[in-house]
């Protein structure tokens, strides 16, 4: 990913649909090849409707009973909005702080390094910090780098950017450890869906208001807003699981009794 970054620049440089269109054969060619996938395991239930909304009811059920995964999809919903819309918006933001259009392409490169140096370190990372400090580095690197960003300073504005990147990374890997970690195996893949529709709700709402604030005063006035949502966000979620005084019961796969924590930053 890291090196097509470079090459859509270069192939952008020459064609702004140059890119697009030399990617149309590869994606095809992906979608052809799931046909020849097959199944590593036969399915001991037969799939109809009504065992699907069964499923799914039993796994809203299990999110419903576990405050720990509501804490981790609220969680997520900021946090994966706030990674995707300002990847999304990284070649405007570029734009804005003066970086040349054929130099994005390897800046773009260093980011999407930073984000698999993150990841590959988010296990080393995650020891030395433990579970409530990674938190509050997510969740602190997210509000610092939007409100950096907000700044539009010209060129340096970058090293801004590599926040979010960094927190890209270290956020993806350790979110979806913990749920993993703490559902039972037959919930886990609703479970994960449930919490990839949290984020994709925040994706909807808040692209929306970025979109407005950046066409009614501009991108960094969109970006001091949406710091300012985003950290009023953290601050209710915490406030909430505070408030109730609420104790996550942490169960493995295998159902065996885990110490109990609580969500303290």
């Amino acid at each position: 990913m890291a090196f097509v970054f470079i090459i859509g620049a270069f192939l952008f440089s020459i064609n702004p649909k140059l890119p697009a269109i030399l990617s149309l054969p590869l994606v095809t060619l992906g979608f052809f090849l799931t046909f020849f996938l097959e199944e590593p395991y036969k399915s001991r239930k037969k799939f109809n409707v009504k065992n699907y909304f069964k499923h799914l009811k039993e796994g809203f059920v299990y999110f419903k009973n576990s405050k720990y995964i509501q804490y981790l999809c609220f969680l997520a919903l900021f946090v994966s909005a706030t990674i995707s819309i300002t990847l999304s918006m990284s070649s405007a933001y570029f734009k804005e702080i003066l970086i040349p259009v054929s130099v994005i392409g390897i800046l773009a490169f260093v980011a999407s390094l930073t984000t698999a140096f993150a990841s590959k370190k988010t296990h080393s990372l995650e020891k030395f910090l433990g579970e409530h400090k990674s938190f509050l580095l997510i969740q602190m690197g997210i509000v610092v780098g939007l409100f950096l960003i907000s700044l539009m300073i010209p060129f340096f504005g970058f090293l801004f950017y590599l926040i979010i990147a960094f927190i890209a990374g270290f956020s993806g890997v350790l979110l979806g450890d913990y749920i993993n970690h703490h559902i039972e195996t037959s919930h886990r893949a609703t479970i994960l869906s449930i919490k990839g529709m949290f984020s994709n709700i925040g994706v909807f709402i808040l692209f929306i208001l970025v979109g407005k604030l950046t066409s009614f005063k501009g991108l960094g006035f969109s970006f001091l807003i949406f710091a300012s949502v985003i950290l009023i966000g953290f601050v209710l979620i915490f406030f909430y699981f505070r408030k109730h005084n609420l104790v996550f019961s942490q169960e493995s796969a295998t159902n065996q009794p885990q110490p109990c924590v609580h969500i303290i930053f």
